[in-house]
């Protein structure tokens, strides 16, 4: 259990109690880079509630793009579950969408009972039925299974151009499949492919200038702070004001869970502190007190 991400996944705005708990058990199963590989029967168990239920939780957070999923298949060709990565942490507009409408006066939509049949709450060693958490009841196999260039996971392109810019003694032994998997995590916390592409790029020219050993791929790939050692300072030239209020209020409302959430967004200092790249008035409207940098060389009174 990775504690960043479950700490992440107590706090995202879910819909419901069934959501969240669904939510709560990825993070208890997911690794230190964010995957998994929990059936959805499991789940369902876990959580007290229906397959059906499970799948609907699955799909909105695949909608707000807090998970990606990749079917895998055994030697048989038959499938098993799915490969899920907790792509946290969101956007400050995923966490906006992913509130409930409170503000509209459109009506709400009719709600149609449904007959399920909910698996018992007691923890039960899970049936093998075949049923998987990327496919529904009766989905046929085979045709309807993700690619790893569809999105949610890195293409094979993206792939090859993170082996060309990495340093060649940290690709030894290095998978694809363990490549694309960790690239895709990187991607979703760092503001995507390219931009973690580029930091490879910066890090290996780092290598090469003083003749060290670089870390491996894999390991690199999950190290949040060399990637962000090596990430290109954002560019922030065109935000709008509104842009900066989202951005000031994500880092009021997460900064503290998330201490690395502004460099990440932003770059730079954080509101409040010397140099912070908001603009002041909008710094003040969030409590927040613009601070001049102050000079190494002031003279005593």
């Amino acid at each position: 259990m990775a504690f960043e991400v479950l700490n992440w996944a107590s706090t995202a705005p879910c819909d419901s109690a069934t959501e969240k708990a669904v939510l709560l058990l990825l993070a208890s199963f997911a690794g230190s880079d964010g995957a998994c590989y929990p059936g959805q029967e499991t789940l369902a168990q876990r959580a007290c509630c229906s397959v059906k239920s499970v799948e609907r939780a699955l799909k909105a957070f695949e909608k707000r793009g807090w998970i990606t999923r990749a079917a895998r298949r055994r030697r048989d060709g038959s499938r098993t579950s799915d490969l899920i990565v907790i792509c946290a942490s969101p956007t400050a507009e995923q966490y906006e969408n992913a509130q409930p409408d409170t503000v509209s006066d459109r009506p709400e939509p009719t709600r149609h009972p449904v007959q399920t049949n909910p698996t018992p709450c007691p923890n039960q060693p899970d049936t093998v039925s075949g049923l998987t958490t990327f496919e529904s009841p009766g989905e046929p196999l085979g045709e309807h299974a993700r690619a790893p260039g569809t999105p949610g996971l890195p293409s094979d392109q993206d792939v090859a151009e993170f082996r060309a810019v990495y340093p060649d003694a940290g690709l030894v032994n290095a998978s694809t499949d363990t490549l694309r998997l960790r690239l895709g995590v990187a991607a979703a916390k760092h503001g995507g492919v390219a931009a973690v592409i580029g930091a490879a790029k910066r890090y290996g020219a780092e290598v090469a200038k003083f003749g060290s050993m670089p870390r491996s791929a894999s390991n690199w790939l999950v190290d949040d702070g060399l990637i962000q050692d090596n990430l290109a300072a954002p560019d922030t030239a065109d935000r709008t004001d509104q842009q900066w209020r989202d951005e000031l209020s994500l880092w009021r409302d997460h900064g503290q869970s998330e201490p690395n959430l502004w460099r990440r967004r932003v770059g730079g200092p954080e509101p409040g502190q010397p140099g912070c790249k908001a603009p002041a008035e909008i710094q003040r409207e969030f409590d927040y007190e613009p601070r001049p940098f102050e000079s190494s060389t002031q003279e005593a009174s």
